[in-house]
């Protein structure tokens, strides 16, 4: 039988090509070869690179800290609840600026029994507390909005910085402020709820400033350890 006009049954596959491959729109000078082992940019042995094989280019931004991680509607919130608390501490503004002023603050109150009767009433002795629960609710006021400052600043890119001790200082004075206030008049009887609402109010504040602050505390420390 003549083997020679069979078909063979298998074939050895050729080699992968170990010439110089150029990747799609690379150029060489003419006569330039590539050296051993040299790889084109675009392929590897002979084969193409998966697009996300190359690391990204450019300017690379630095992780985004929490205190910049605000909102519009946060922001409008605490200026919104800043000016209805600085509202309801308006009385205390004026009685402050007349009295620095050497006026003489008129509450349109008079005393009715007593050996004061018919005399008007001074302004820290009105009834219910109402001096002291009125200064809670304007430095709670102030408060709200340093803290929008805050967040606009963030916003915008911008490092808290001295700000954000400014605002911790603040919001913990008016925190302690209005929790001694709601603790005294508990003793006389008194339920003071503004005072509370104002304590749980500058609560949250201060425990997001305090957030905050070890957020860039970390975020110093992990720059440290890079450099």
């Amino acid at each position: 039988m003549d083997y020679s006009k069979l078909k063979p049954m298998s074939q050895t596959p050729p080699p992968p090509p170990t010439g110089n491959h150029d990747a799609p729109g690379e150029q060489r000078a003419p006569g330039e070869q590539r050296a051993p082992g040299e790889v084109s940019s675009g392929t590897m042995q002979g084969h193409p690179l998966p697009s996300n094989a190359y690391p990204p280019q450019g300017n690379h931004a630095s992780p985004q800290t929490d205190w910049g991680d605000t909102s519009t509607v946060s922001i409008w919130i605490s200026l919104v609840v800043g000016v209805i608390c600085v509202l309801m501490g308006l009385r205390f503004v004026r009685w402050a600026i007349i009295t620095a002023t050497g006026g003489t603050f008129s509450t349109g109150v008079n005393w009715i029994a007593g050996p004061k009767a018919g005399e008007p009433v001074d302004y820290w002795q009105l009834d219910g507390f109402a001096a002291h629960t009125e200064l809670g609710f304007f430095a709670m006021g102030g408060v709200l909005l340093l803290d929008a400052l805050l967040m606009m600043s963030a916003r915008r890119g911008r490092s808290p910085g001295m700000l954000l001790g400014v605002a911790i200082i603040c919001t913990g004075a008016c925190l302690l402020y209005n929790l001694g206030l709601a603790i005294y008049l508990m003793t006389l009887g008194v339920t003071p709820l503004w005072s509370l609402v104002v304590v749980l109010i500058a609560g949250i504040v201060l425990f997001t400033h305090m957030e905050t602050l070890r957020s860039m505390s970390r975020e110093d420390a992990a720059r440290s350890r890079a450099t």
